[in-house]
């Protein structure tokens, strides 16, 4: 437990992300792409996000109060990539920008981004996947499914590997898949410079959720 008056690292990670569905199909960018990158990759297909199509927010217990946060200007990708012979294999990258980092405190928010991110020398927080273990070849439709998400995630000077489990079920009455997932991490391994003031504490363990809907064409083919 640290002691802690606004919170560190929190903000910089989204901890509820939603995908906006509709916009797969419409989004420019978003297409089916022809490629040479081997002779077993032949197609790719790709969705970019955009800040309209992110929710990402994060929870952390304090000694006063839960704190609560959201990232604004949150981009990223998440790629599929099909072989020849129909084998799918996924990538997935998503990028933070500490500046857009908001906890609803101005002063805490300015000293988190400036003191405890060091907004002048690592204005990003990102992660990209390497592995998506134990995912089905060939989902089932109609069937939820779990793997474990590994990838990298970058906070200040420091990348580590990170193995986030997840869970895919469809969500009903609608096109959509429901994607969710939980990572514990402590902020306090990333560097980030603790913001702890007198006597107020901030656990040094915190909690990240995710959750987005992603089309199931996208899944499916």
């Amino acid at each position: 437990m640290k002691r802690f008056l606004l919170f560190p690292l929190a903000a910089s990670f989204f901890l509820l992300f939603t995908l906006n569905a509709n916009a797969y199909e419409s989004k420019k960018g978003t297409e089916a792409t022809e490629t040479s990158l081997s002779s077993e990759q032949i197609k790719t297909l790709y969705y970019n996000f955009a800040e309209e199509d992110l929710t990402l927010r994060f929870q952390l217990d304090s000694t006063l109060h839960m704190i609560h946060g959201i990232a604004h200007n949150v981009t990223g990708k998440i790629e599929a990539y099909i072989s020849a012979t129909g084998k799918v294999t996924y990538a997935v990258a998503v990028r933070v920008p500490v500046s857009g980092l908001d906890t609803d405190n101005g002063k805490r928010d300015t000293k988190m981004r400036n003191e405890s991110l060091d907004i002048a020398h690592f204005p990003l927080i990102s992660f990209y996947s390497t592995r998506f273990l134990s995912f089905p070849e060939k989902p089932e439709q109609g069937k939820p499914f779990s793997f474990q998400l590994q990838g990298k995630l970058k906070i200040r000077d420091v990348e580590k590997t990170v193995t986030i489990p997840t869970l895919v079920e469809p969500k009903e009455g609608s096109n959509l898949l429901h994607i969710t997932g939980k990572l514990p991490i402590k902020w306090a391994d990333y560097h980030v410079v603790d913001p702890s003031v007198f006597i107020f504490h901030v656990d040094e363990k915190m909690e990240i959720y995710y959750a987005f809907d992603l089309p199931r064409s996208f899944l499916y083919r």
